[in-house]
């Protein structure tokens, strides 16, 4: 017990070390840990230690609890641990700017995909982390996004960063690259609106995914290499 009492107070420096919240603040926090572990059957040390590693990531005081409650659901329905679970939910909320005590939906996404497609919530998890930046700036959402790595996962079966990576070069490369728009306009699939702003990559690929089939072999592969490039694929 006496070990455990260290424990606690160690962890609880910590938090205090990164916040300098009052001590009343602290003890507050104290309290709502310990009924967050009680509700999800974890170790109160193991969630203070969660809570220490989102202070860490520059959440305040104000979304530890929420988002550090989801991140143990994570790990109690994935193969997921605490540090992929951090990681994974820091990396979501702040490219797709998704409130702590919204943080739950993404958990949730995952589990879903999971339960329902050949493909891990720990690849899934990977291949958000390895793309998700590039994803946001070009116009992918998180649920396309997730979309999009259990497809290409669950049909190559590479790694959730293997494939993140692979999404991130795609991406970026589907509107950049030279050469991308005449590839497109030869496939019926325009790159830009009327206005003439570069659309969302996820319309885009929404629309050559239509049209996919009416071309020819020949055509399909040439656009696999302007589009996708010839690379090797980083692990």
């Amino acid at each position: 017990m006496s070990q455990r009492l260290i424990e606690i107070d160690s962890l609880l420096v910590d938090i205090n070390r990164v916040m300098d919240i009052p001590d009343f603040k602290l003890t507050e926090m104290l309290s709502e840990a310990t009924e967050a572990s009680d509700q999800l059957s974890s170790k109160l040390t193991d969630m203070l230690s969660v809570m220490g590693d989102f202070a860490r990531q520059g959440f305040q005081e104000n979304e530890l609890l929420d988002i550090s409650k989801t991140a143990t659901v994570l790990q109690n329905i994935s193969d997921l641990d605490a540090s992929g679970a951090v990681d994974t939910l820091t990396s979501a909320m702040l490219n797709y700017n998704i409130a702590a005590e919204d943080s739950i939906r993404i958990a949730d996404q995952l589990n879903e995909v999971d339960n329902n497609f050949a493909i891990s919530t720990k690849d899934l998890s990977d291949g958000i982390r390895k793309s998700a930046s590039t994803a946001k700036t070009f116009g992918v959402d998180l649920q396309e996004l997730t979309g999009y790595i259990a497809a290409i996962g669950s049909t190559t079966r590479e790694t959730g960063s293997v494939v993140g990576n692979g999404l991130k070069t795609i991406i970026s490369r589907l509107t950049t690259i030279e050469g991308a728009e005449e590839s497109l306009n030869s496939a019926n699939v325009a790159m830009r609106d009327l206005q003439g702003n570069v659309r969302p990559v996820s319309e885009i690929l929404t629309d050559l995914a239509g049209n996919w089939s009416s071309l020819s072999e020949e055509q399909q592969q040439n656009m696999g290499v302007t589009l996708a490039g010839r690379y090797q694929l980083s692990r």
